[in-house]
């Protein structure tokens, strides 16, 4: 008769193959829980990136009651009469970016009338990664005496990018 108490051969490899898939399952979860999952990431850039354009789009600047889109716009179309001023319109924007970006990020508006650009940068002198841009156009209606309607189409481009940490 078998005693029970008595180990063979099996039972040591069979708790050794465990003792190796353990460690190997380990070894697995944690490279699986460091690793960052890229397109997550990505993807809330281009979230944000939509975000911080629409926001753009549908914010005024107050007291004059024009989109801030509309009102850089403006100063490339028409930047003889612009209905705001340029350095105003540009420290609006700072503060709006400030106000949008989540610490960390930054961002980079540009628009693109013909041969004219305008461009900020938010924080001035950030080195700016072109992943996710979110573009638009914003259309003019220039009504005049002589040619009747004209409609002219300035390009808009927003950027969000992660600032790396130093």
């Amino acid at each position: 008769m078998a005693r029970i108490d008595r180990r063979g051969v099996s039972d040591v490899l069979a708790v050794a193959f465990m003792f190796i898939l353990l460690a190997m399952a380990t070894v697995f979860i944690s490279n699986f829980i460091a690793l960052q999952l890229e397109p997550a990431i990505d993807r809330q850039l281009e979230l944000k990136s939509e975000h911080l354009y629409q926001a753009l789009k549908n914010s005024w600047v107050m007291p004059h009651g024009l989109p801030i889109i509309r009102a850089i716009a403006e100063q490339l179309i028409i930047p003889e009469e612009p209905t705001v001023d340029n350095d105003y319109l540009a420290s609006y924007l700072e503060n709006t970016l400030e106000y949008l970006l989540p610490q960390g990020y930054g961002a980079a508006v540009k628009l693109v009338y013909g041969e004219k650009v305008w461009e900020l940068t938010y924080p001035t002198g950030a080195e700016v990664e072109k992943n996710f841009a979110e573009t638009g156009t914003i259309p003019f209606i220039i009504s005049s005496e002589n040619a009747g309607q004209i409609i002219e189409v300035v390009e808009v481009e927003t950027n969000v990018f992660t600032i790396p940490q130093s």
